[in-house]
C-alpha cells in the first residue's frame, strides 16, 4: 500500500478514542458502531497481534473465513500452475 493510500485508509477507518473504565469496558466511538452494525448485545471477537488489537463481529466470522479461504485457494491455483511452468522447463 503506498503512503496516500494508507492514509487515506487511517483517515477514512480513524473512529476516535476510548479509555477503558476501572472494569475493564470501553465505550465503541458511535461511527465504528454505526460502520459495523454494532447494536446492544451483539457479540465481538477480539484477536491480537503483537501491539496491535481486532475486534469483529462474531456473527460475520464464518463469511470472514470464507472469503480468505477463497483468496488462499485462488493464490494456490496460481502457485501450482507456476510450479507446473517450472516443473515442464516452460
Amino acid at each position: 500500500m503506498n503512503s496516500m493510500k494508507s492514509m487515506r485508509f487511517l483517515k477514512d477507518n480513524f473512529y476516535g478514542t476510548a479509555t477503558v473504565g476501572e472494569r475493564g469496558q470501553v465505550v465503541i466511538p458511535v461511527g465504528a458502531r454505526k460502520n459495523s452494525d454494532i447494536k446492544p448485545g451483539t457479540k465481538l471477537l477480539f484477536f491480537g497481534h503483537r501491539e496491535v488489537l481486532h475486534m469483529m463481529r462474531a456473527d460475520k466470522m464464518e463469511k470472514f473465513l470464507e472469503r480468505i479461504s477463497q483468496k488462499f485457494a485462488a493464490h494456490l491455483t496460481q502457485i501450482k500452475k507456476i510450479s507446473k511452468r517450472v516443473t515442464n522447463g516452460q
